[in-house]
């Protein structure tokens, strides 16, 4: 079954004409950075064995490679967004237990996605959506479609599109009704597979594992009426119910004040369970 659901999302971009996805791929912007760093770290009070768990200093070569494009397959109808990465590192000196990483290259989908207008308002977005991320780049707390982090590496590349931590985006649908007065969103993130290794760090974990191992059903409605507020309310339902509530208020033309909260009503940590954490606590 969650097979079938993940062919049934990815199949908008994977069975589409392939001339009109080879015109799309032709156009778009290519991007390849590479970089040495140098890092240094304190001394950890941790040991594992009576050595420090992190290589003090070390030496990486980067490379990353990035292809994305927005574009027109069917005018006013049809639309193809991508962004693509390719990115490996190699450290001089061995890293310590807490730096180990198998995937030391690896390819990251950030955004794989048709959208198709249903109408003049409705439209219908399908494929690997990407996160609504907070103003200035922090976290926002209205965005309740959050998945967990894949760390990568020890270094980053020093590129504004390239973060240090990324953030998996979703394998999901999104149907969406705009108009001036206001917006209603609805997005499905089915539940496509199941996490079993819980105590180790979500870089280690597949893709799917941080983007679609729970089942997510986000509606969202923002209105435009007010002159100077846009207030917004979205409840998730699914796994875990939350609720969230923000507003941006124009005080001047240069000048805007943004306030959200959210409140979850089940635990938003990864965690040990109560058993393990008592046994962590009296060792």
């Amino acid at each position: 079954m969650r097979r079938c659901l993940f062919v049934l999302l990815a199949s908008p971009v994977i069975f589409f004409p392939a001339d009109l996805l080879a015109n799309c791929l032709s156009d778009s912007a290519i991007t390849v950075s590479g970089q040495a760093a140098y890092v240094n770290k304190k001394p950890s009070v941790w040991r594992i064995k009576r050595k420090n768990p992190y290589t003090s200093d070390n030496m990486y070569s980067d490379l990353m490679g990035q292809v994305s494009n927005k574009c027109q397959l069917i005018e006013n109808k049809l639309d193809a967004d991508f962004s693509l990465y390719a990115l490996t590192y190699y450290p001089y000196k061995s890293v310590g237990n807490f730096e180990k990483d198998d995937h030391r290259i690896r390819g990251l989908i950030d955004r794989l996605s048709l959208s198709y207008s249903m109408s003049d308002r409705i439209r219908l977005e399908a494929g690997k959506l990407r996160a609504q991320s907070g103003l200035f780049y922090l976290k926002s707390p209205a965005s309740l479609m959050n998945n967990y982090y894949s760390g990568f590496k020890s270094t980053r590349i020093y590129d504004p599109a390239m973060k240090q931590v990324y953030p998996e985006s979703s394998w999901g649908a999104r149907l969406s009704s705009d108009s001036r007065d206001y917006s209603l969103s609805l997005t499905v993130a089915p539940k496509l597979t199941h996490i079993d290794k819980r105590y180790e760090s979500s870089s280690n974990w597949s893709a799917l594992e941080r983007s679609n191992a729970s089942e997510r059903y986000l509606l969202t409605y923002t209105d435009y009426r007010l002159n100077d507020h846009t207030p917004a309310v979205s409840f998730m339902a699914g796994d875990s119910k939350s609720v969230a509530i923000s507003d941006s208020f124009n005080y001047t033309p240069q000048f805007v004040i943004n306030a959200e909260v959210a409140y979850h009503f089940n635990q938003q940590w990864r965690h040990l369970d109560n058993g393990n954490a008592e046994m962590v606590e009296h060792y």
